[in-house]
């Protein structure tokens, strides 16, 4: 080939006898749960955990001539958090506004 490639090999001309697969997954799930306590009739608490957890995983190999996929290099990820939410402290008032 010349250095400046004049003369290359067209791509479409090369045999490539090997084809790839890449099979993945995901799983998201999570539970929230909240509470309310009032220690003294004009005094609200509030306060809440949530949990997530997350799995991932992924496996790619080459197809043989059968079509079949064997999992030659695979890796996963798992976590689980749990998170609690702000703690809020207020006046307690009969008149609630809620804005979503």
């Amino acid at each position: 080939m010349l250095p400046n490639g004049s003369n290359a090999t067209d791509s479409y001309d090369i045999h490539i006898d090997e084809s790839t697969i890449v099979r993945d997954e995901r799983v998201f799930a999570g539970g929230y749960a909240n509470g309310v306590l009032r220690p003294v009739e004009r005094l609200e608490l509030q306060g809440g955990l949530r949990i997530n957890h997350t799995y991932e995983g992924r496996c790619a190999g080459r197809i043989d001539g059968g079509g079949n996929a064997p999992a030659n290099i695979c890796g996963s990820l798992t976590r689980t958090r749990l998170i609690p939410t702000a703690l809020s402290l207020h006046p307690y008032s009969p008149i609630r506004v809620s804005i979503r």
